[in-house]
């Protein structure tokens, strides 16, 4: 699930602004049987990169983040 916000809603040119992404991982904690083990786990997704990519209009100012953590 993806959510984002930018902030100010509006740019003119020459403007700076900030675009916030929130990612949450839906999964949720599941139990496996097997024998002779019981597991319990949880289904985390690790996010290993996130880029803002621009256009002809839009100039994106700073770099990727890697290895941002696990979703959980």
């Amino acid at each position: 699930m993806v959510e984002y916000s930018v902030d100010p809603a509006y740019l003119m040119p020459g403007d700076e602004g900030t675009v916030t992404v929130t990612l949450k991982n839906a999964a949720k904690l599941y139990s496996y049987y097997s024998a002779p083990q019981n597991k319990e786990f949880d289904l985390t997704a690790q996010v290993l990169e996130a880029s803002l990519l621009g256009n002809n209009e839009v100039q994106v100012t700073s770099g990727s983040y890697y290895d941002v953590g696990l979703l959980g």
